[in-house]
């Protein structure tokens, strides 16, 4: 008698799916990871360091504080002075978010190897609206210069 069970394909669709899970990269930029703390936002702009990539201005304070959830927090802002119209700053804004959720994890690898946390503001400073791929190569070429001045410091200080 050949009675071989046969596993439903359902199964195997499951088991895919926890695989697949299991290994992508978490894309979020969660709650945790935007810096709202006015304290923190007072230390960071009167302690950081500062680097000017255009189009872009970055405040950055490395730290070791166990208050801080996450590995970075992060504050995105685009002068009013600059973009006059609330839907070009909000649109930058937005792009802005989307670069740092995509590529956030080259700064995470960089300060696990640390072993810190940093706060981060990244302001805007171009007058004019990017689409998505101008911004995201800008922006890369910001966070390699950023990951690279983190990778120099001491954190024994």
């Amino acid at each position: 008698c050949n009675t071989k069970k046969e596993v439903p394909i359902i199964v195997y669709k499951y088991l895919f799916l926890i695989l697949f899970v299991l290994k992508m990269k978490q894309y979020t930029f969660k709650k945790s990871e935007r810096l709202c703390s006015k304290r923190y936002i007072k230390y960071l702009f009167a302690k950081g360091e500062k680097m000017i990539v255009f189009p872009f201005s970055v405040f950055w304070w490395v730290c070791a504080s166990d208050d801080i959830p996450v590995p970075a927090q992060v504050l995105i802002s685009v002068s009013k002075r600059k973009m006059k119209h609330a839907v070009d700053r909000n649109h930058t804004k937005r792009v802005l978010r989307e670069c740092y959720r995509l590529h956030k994890e080259q700064l995470y690898e960089v300060l696990s190897q640390k072993d810190c946390k940093i706060l981060l503001s990244i302001n805007y400073l171009q007058d004019k609206r990017r689409n998505f791929t101008s911004m995201e190569q800008k922006y890369i070429r910001m966070l390699d210069r950023l990951t690279e001045a983190i990778s120099n410091i001491d954190t024994k200080q």
